[in-house]
């Protein structure tokens, strides 16, 4: 039994100071402050924590850090080589937004803004080192409307910087000269075709990034 209760008494001890429970947590006020688990003390070990600042509509986010001070690879090769402890920012969901980036060491990251309506930051430490953490602060503020904005040079459906491979459509007309990538604006032959006349057939566009649509053009 003292075996026991010494092993438990440890385990809890262990499960204070690592492990990544209830690290995460999202934020949805017009302002605040965003740190790193026990700051202003050092970080627990082992941590995965997920901070997502949620903005509504027509507002963007602006994120500014007032202190930074994560385990440094001595090793490191330039900014982002961070093989200890990290923080990764995503202007979106993470791995489904672009990756920001990777940040260690003790060089502030510079002011971040994101008008795609989330900023995601992902923080990791390992079971050695750690450091003072990070605190940072984040506003929500109106995105200026452009004056008198014409879509007047082609975007990307019509540039080409939507890939074809982006493109793609619940079905094709049987003959197979309707496709999809047809579809783009100002096209010299055809255009896409369903097989079926069908208000259940759509369009797809992957646009590989979190992005607000505020306008459309056909």
């Amino acid at each position: 039994m003292r075996h026991h209760a010494r092993w438990k008494e440890q385990l809890i001890l262990n499960k204070a100071h690592t492990g990544s429970e209830d690290c995460s947590k999202n934020f949805t006020s017009p302002n605040g402050t965003i740190e790193s688990p026990g700051f202003p003390d050092k970080y627990p070990h082992n941590l995965d924590c997920t901070f997502t600042i949620l903005a509504k509509p027509k507002m963007e986010i602006i994120l500014q850090f007032l202190t930074f001070d994560l385990e440094h690879d001595p090793l490191q090769v330039g900014e982002g080589d961070c093989k200890y402890d990290w923080l990764d920012i995503w202007d979106g969901i993470p791995h489904v937004g672009p990756l920001i980036g990777k940040y260690c060491g003790t060089k502030t990251p510079s002011e971040l803004r994101s008008a795609t309506g989330i900023l995601s930051l992902t923080f990791h430490t390992d079971m050695a080192v750690a450091k003072d953490g990070f605190s940072a602060r984040y506003y929500l503020v109106h995105q200026e409307p452009l004056e008198n904005f014409q879509c007047n040079v082609p975007l990307g459906m019509e540039s080409g910087r939507i890939a074809n491979e982006q493109i793609s459509a619940s079905s094709t007309y049987s003959d197979g000269r309707w496709t999809p990538q047809q579809s783009r604006l100002h096209g010299d032959d055809n255009g896409w075709t369903p097989n079926l006349d069908s208000s259940k057939e759509y369009l797809q566009v992957l646009t590989q990034r979190l992005c607000r649509v505020c306008a459309l053009r056909w």
